[in-house]
């Protein structure tokens, strides 16, 4: 007996957004992941020294600039959004 699940046929993304869920929804997890991104880049960086933390920062800091983005967009869909 196998556990193994079959590989997705080529092309095909291994994830995907199920179309039923809500817009807003979607996003509201997007920020939290995004989040969750932020801080581990974060703290991975901060041990690091020379290029390795630039580049552990670079991440973070990339995270940082896409969470406004997300934001807007939750906020544009439902403006009454906290």
């Amino acid at each position: 007996m196998s556990d193994l699940v079959p590989a997705p046929p080529k092309n095909q993304p291994l994830f995907t957004v199920h179309p039923s869920l809500p817009t807003e929804e979607v996003l509201m997890h997007a920020a939290h992941l995004l989040d969750c991104i932020a801080s581990t880049a974060y703290e991975h960086a901060d041990g690091l020294h020379g290029r390795e933390r630039h580049q552990g920062m670079a991440v973070y800091h990339l995270v940082e600039m896409a969470r406004p983005l997300v934001n807007a967009a939750i906020e544009g869909l439902n403006p009454e959004h906290p």
